[in-house]
């Protein structure tokens, strides 16, 4: 019973509002309150926008919140999910220590910094989290057994409020799709954390010979290239031509020049490659001069080595794995590392049961290929030099030689898969193509990369407790007020957002066909117009009157042709008219004429 000195019960309630409804302050919508409500919605939707929550407030309480209040529901929410990030961070020995359990033959790398030693702070009495390397061993004996050794290497920022970087190292399989191999989460892209990453990853897969046989493809991080020079001394080291071409191209805005650039990255004979240069030097010797100073061996596929029978001079398999894993890296790291770790083990399974349901020997991208090169065939002729050396005339003469598994064109040298020289030698010979298929690009090889497997993990609550106390880590805040607007490149319109000015674009004359000026600045218009000759914009003037000219002396004629035909039309309707009154009269007059002579008669026969 209430022991206060005065108490009220509340019998009825007139549930009827007098005042006007505040949208703006309400006490009691605080974030907890929004975080328990909106719970499933966080849990679904970790990267949930401030802007979203806001509209969904809206729209079911009727109450306009203010962004922060967004964020701190949004904080709220996800401390209820996984705990307080120190919390979290802590659950990582256990975690680590499950995996070791159930992949006892896997690489699990933790590297911890010393209290305060990352954000200096006196105060700390636990480690740091500071990076972390996952290589699975099924990843790791597929790749070694069923692909080539070629490695793309990049990183990705994760998407967190703690931030990071996650660098990763994907192989090609023999279906030219991605094959990750291994990953780590790092504090950032820099000289140490690539140095790190890259240790590991050559202790992982046991490279002692410096590299001596590998290709690894990468963008232009600087802090890589100095990385694979000093640890993978001997390896094939391509940068990415897409990332060259684009900043090539800030300089150099010409479709032509485009063009060029990528039709000598991409051929295979250095005499191609020379053309195109020289091609290109004819347009604009500058752009030639910024495109060599890049060590062309890096990205043109003339000058690229044989041995791994991949002519690839993109990292588009690296991007590919960064999307595939998108939605993973908008959570933290534990949460991240299991999506990353089903995803992947799930999809070496379906990978496993499509290519077994195919009864083909060559897998099916590589055919699909060998079928261009086999249409393409059909021009070409074969001349026998000996039994496995052949000359094949097309456009210009090659050497083919089936026993070295070579040609002059190199594609068959590079691809590892026969060209269209080495396809019309096959059908001389009355033999299939595919039997000149390298052995990388078979099924069998294929199912080799995909017969390992990652065990399942069960859930947090059977892991086993290890008591390994972490703080995350610190958040990175740049000096100054945070900047709300997106960076813009140099050469953006302000005007115009996302638009970009016509800086180092070549203008052409549309006048006189030269470069450098339009056709208001042309010299050449003066030249022609006091030479009789008249220019473009005079010539379509003067098609445009004379087809008006035309087009009135046509209406004209045709005006003058039907009050001709009019009038004559009408003369003969007179005509007609007249004739016919004429004949009336005259048979009227005839008609009299025969009725007195009858009359005349008649008096006559009387008398």
């Amino acid at each position: 019973m209430h022991t206060g000195k005065e108490c009220y019960m509340i019998k009825s309630v007139k549930n009827h509002h007098t005042c006007q409804r505040n949208m703006i302050k309400n006490r009691q919508l605080t974030a907890k309150f929004i975080g328990d409500e909106f719970l499933p919605l966080f849990k679904a939707k970790p990267h949930w926008s401030a802007k979203e929550i806001i509209t969904a407030i809206r729209q079911k309480y009727k109450v306009i919140i203010s962004k922060w209040l967004a964020y701190k529901a949004k904080k709220s929410a996800h401390k209820k999910l996984h705990g307080s990030m120190r919390d979290h961070y802590s659950e990582i020995g256990s975690y680590l220590n499950a995996l070791r359990t159930a992949n006892p033959s896997s690489t699990f790398k933790l590297e911890t910094a010393p209290p305060g030693f990352i954000n200096l702070d006196p105060e700390a009495t636990c480690e740091a989290f500071f990076r972390l390397f996952v290589c699975f061993d099924g990843l790791k004996k597929g790749f070694l057994a069923g692909c080539r050794k070629v490695l793309c290497l990049d990183g990705c920022f994760l998407k967190t409020f703690l931030g990071g970087m996650l660098l990763t190292a994907v192989g090609r399989d023999a279906n030219v799709q991605m094959y990750p191999v291994a990953w780590a989460v790092v504090e950032g892209e820099n000289n140490d954390s690539w140095e790190w990453f890259m240790h590991e990853l050559l202790l992982c897969l046991e490279v002692n010979d410096g590299g001596l046989s590998w290709t690894l493809i990468s963008d232009q991080q600087k802090g890589l290239l100095n990385v694979v020079s000093l640890m993978w001394p001997y390896a094939e080291h391509r940068n990415c031509a897409r990332h060259i071409y684009a900043n090539w191209h800030k300089s150099f805005k010409d479709e032509e020049l485009k063009e060029l650039f990528w039709k000598s990255a991409r051929a295979y004979s250095e005499s191609d490659y020379l053309q195109a240069i020289e091609d290109m030097k004819a347009i604009n010797p500058d752009a030639v001069e910024a495109l060599l100073k890049q060590n062309p061996n890096w990205f043109n596929r003339c000058y690229l080595n044989t041995h791994t029978k991949c002519d690839v001079i993109v990292n588009n398999m690296a991007e590919t794995f960064n999307g595939f894993i998108i939605n993973a890296r908008s959570k933290h790291i534990i949460h991240m590392l299991e999506d990353i770790r089903i995803q992947v083990m799930s999809r070496l399974v379906t990978k496993r049961t499509e290519m077994a349901a195919r009864d083909v020997i060559i897998c099916p991208k590589i055919q699909e290929k060998l079928e261009f090169s086999k249409a393409a065939s059909y021009r070409c002729e074969v001349y026998p030099s000996s039994y496995q050396v052949f000359q094949v005339r097309d456009f210009d003469d090659v050497s083919v030689d089936l026993e070295k598994r070579s040609c002059t064109c190199r594609k068959w040298d590079l691809r590892g898969y026969p060209c269209k020289h080495v396809c019309a030698v096959a059908d001389f010979l009355h033999k299939n193509a595919e039997d000149y298929v390298d052995v990388c690009y078979h099924k069998d090889t294929y199912m080799k990369a995909y017969e390992f497997s990652i065990p399942p993990l069960p859930s947090e609550r059977y892991w086993t407790k290890i008591n390994q106390p972490m703080d995350p880590p610190p958040i990175k805040s740049a000096p100054g007020r945070p900047k709300k607007n997106r960076k813009r490149d140099p050469h953006e319109d302000p005007k115009r957002p996302g638009r970009l000015t016509k800086h180092g674009v070549i203008m052409k004359c549309s006048n006189c066909g030269a470069r450098g000026h339009n056709k208001r600045k042309c010299t050449e218009k003066e030249k022609t117009t006091e030479g009789g000759s008249a220019p473009k914009r005079q010539k379509k003037s003067t098609k445009k009157a004379t087809k008006q000219s035309t087009q009135e002396a046509t209406q004209q004629s045709t005006y003058e042709a039907t009050q001709q035909s009019t009038l004559e039309a009408t003369q003969q309707s007179t005509q007609e008219a007249t004739q016919k009154s004429t004949q009336k009269g005259t048979k009227s007059s005839q008609k009299g004429i025969n009725k007195s002579s009858q009359k005349g008669k008649r008096k006559t026969n009387q008398g």
